[in-house]
């Protein structure tokens, strides 16, 4: 016993160290890689700009976007940015670190929380899946609330489920405080997530007879087993701990705007969501392509629930019920989104997470089992997605744009060659194939997604950028014939016009100072000149026009 315990003891910590360099590894790629591209249009540009016109304010209590008040959002994650501006100064990166630090934080939180319930593998394996997998690892790098509301979100849904499976009550008080801040990040959806989450798994656990850590009665009905469950949670005091984090600011904001915030918000951004009266507005498959895209190559492990009926549904242990609260998260998050008329790619961020336990549970089993055939099959699939996938995404986006580009791509591609080739060594165990995999796959994803995101920025951002940049290293002012993205007001770090008719053209030339430049598009480059007359371009690139009034060539 004493030897079959230190063993024990001895993989434990073995796993341990190879978690730590995996993700010290992958970190440092993630916080390097926030350096690499510009502000992207649209979202990224919005939190980035709406938190530098704050601190140019010097108002800290309401978000300005385009000089105006901005409300599609509570407060949560620009005090996050402007705490990074004020301690790091105004750039990309700071802009960027909150959801970094956020999606950092939670993969660190879940592989502790997975470990005091004596699921130490599944814990790390859950860990290193996170921070490789698409989806999660693009959020991680972008200035959005999807991230810090994600982080806050998992860790409450994870903390209540500790503490009803009988860890110590600090995992309340965390999942709690958690509720409360994924609340100052993006309102009430908070709490409906939550709520609908975490009260239908303790449906489920009431239901149950045989758990170890249950405090159902013998004899009790399921309806009073559940009312048992809740009262252990101490809602009332939950309800309270929320109150106390966010009434300060939306009391003090729905005052200070003289209702305008909760109009907007409340009702326009929530309710007018959900009935798709705003934009994106997808259809109901939206998501399919989305998840099947983000979460390669980590879904093709999910082979290792080879008997789903006796790890998902069976009630005699703490992995099946994590399984079964992991299948409602996702199903919950994915089947909200998917009803709602207005998707985005990034509202199934919080789905990433249990999909990711899921895998970590499903690799665990693997490891056990000792399935290395398993392995192997899953290793040569993931060679032939990923090697059609990137090839294919090269061509037809355009993403060899440079030497760093290109090293990203090639470094990505050797790591999935890598990690598929080594299970098919001579004498090889499924324990050590399954680390050597999962590392080999996370710091390709690293390396990928930095690669993607900087060839994204080149094609779709930059140009408009460089257009303002050059109107403003002039000492001009610069205006655009189509609405100005925030990306565009980060680096000009000033207003931008907006021109619809030549009364507006005059208006500009009139009221800003010389030289004057006109940006646009080239699908209404002759439409420009009719309505600005007299600008002669100066400038072209992609898609984007810069011309120049007059005045510039007079000075």
């Amino acid at each position: 016993m004493l030897a079959s315990g230190s063993r024990e003891i001895a993989y434990f910590s073995n796993d341990v160290n190879k978690t730590t360099v995996i993700l010290s590894v992958c970190f440092f790629g993630m916080i390097c890689s926030l350096f690499l591209f510009g502000i992207l249009d649209p979202s990224d540009g919005y939190y980035s700009e709406a938190s530098r016109e704050m601190l140019r304010r010097g108002d800290f209590g309401t978000p300005y976007l385009y000089y105006k008040p901005f409300y599609e959002k509570p407060i949560g994650l620009y005090w996050m940015v402007l705490a990074c501006y004020e301690a790091f100064g105004v750039h990309e990166f700071a802009a960027r670190l909150p959801s970094a630090l956020s999606g950092i934080l939670c993969s660190v939180f879940v592989a502790k929380v997975l470990s005091d319930l004596n699921l130490k593998r599944v814990g790390l394996l859950s860990a290193i899946v996170m921070v490789g997998t698409p989806l999660y690892a693009i959020v991680a790098r972008l200035c959005l609330t999807d991230m810090p509301f994600s982080a806050n979100l998992s860790i409450a849904i994870l903390s209540f489920f500790a503490y009803s499976s009988g860890l110590k009550r600090h995992y309340l008080w965390f999942g709690y405080l958690a509720l409360g801040l994924a609340f100052l990040m993006k309102g009430p959806v908070a709490i409906v997530l939550c709520g609908i989450i975490t009260f239908t798994h303790l449906i489920v656990l009431s239901t149950g007879k045989d758990r170890k850590f249950s405090r159902n009665k013998p004899g009790a009905k399921w309806w009073q087993n559940l009312l048992g469950q809740i009262s252990y949670l101490n809602p009332l005091i939950g309800i309270a701990i929320i109150v106390a984090i966010n009434l300060p600011w939306y009391l003090f904001e729905s005052m200070h705007t003289n209702g305008a915030f909760v109009q907007e918000f409340f009702v326009r951004q929530h309710l007018g969501r959900a009935a798709g009266h705003v934009n994106h507005q997808e259809p109901w498959y939206f998501y399919i392509p989305v998840l099947l895209a983000g979460t390669v190559p980590w879904s093709l492990f999910l082979s290792g629930f080879a008997s789903p009926k006796r790890q998902i549904f069976q009630r005699t242990s703490i992995r099946a019920d994590l399984a079964k609260l992991c299948l409602i998260w996702m199903v919950a998050i994915v089947g909200i989104f998917t009803a709602s008329v207005a998707k985005l790619p990034t509202y199934v961020v919080p789905a990433m997470v249990p999909f990711a336990i899921f895998v970590a549970l499903s690799l665990e089993y693997l490891i056990r089992s000792n399935k290395l055939r398993t392995l192997q099959l899953i290793a040569l699939t993931t060679t032939i997605v990923t090697l059609i996938g990137s090839i294919a995404m090269c061509f037809i986006h355009g993403i060899w744009h440079g030497k760093l580009d290109c090293a990203a791509v090639a470094i990505s591609l050797l790591g999935f060659l890598a990690g598929s080739i080594f299970p098919y060594q001579k004498k090889m165990s499924a324990n050590r194939a399954a680390w050597v995999m999962c590392a080999c796959y996370a710091f390709s994803t690293t390396a990928g997604i930095a690669a993607m995101l900087h060839a994204y920025d080149k094609v779709k951002s930059a140009p408009m950028r460089n257009m303002y940049l050059t109107a403003s290293k002039s000492g001009g002012s610069a205006a655009c014939f189509v609405r100005p993205t925030p990306s565009a007001l980060f680096y000009a770090e000033r207003p931008v016009s907006m021109l619809q008719s030549k009364t507006d053209y005059f208006n500009y030339l009139r009221d800003t100072p010389a030289p004057h430049f006109v940006i646009t598009t080239k699908d209404v480059e002759s439409l420009t000149t009719l309505v600005c007359p007299g600008v002669v371009k100066v400038k072209e690139q992609e898609n984007y026009c810069l011309f120049a009034a007059n005045d510039f060539h007079e000075k």
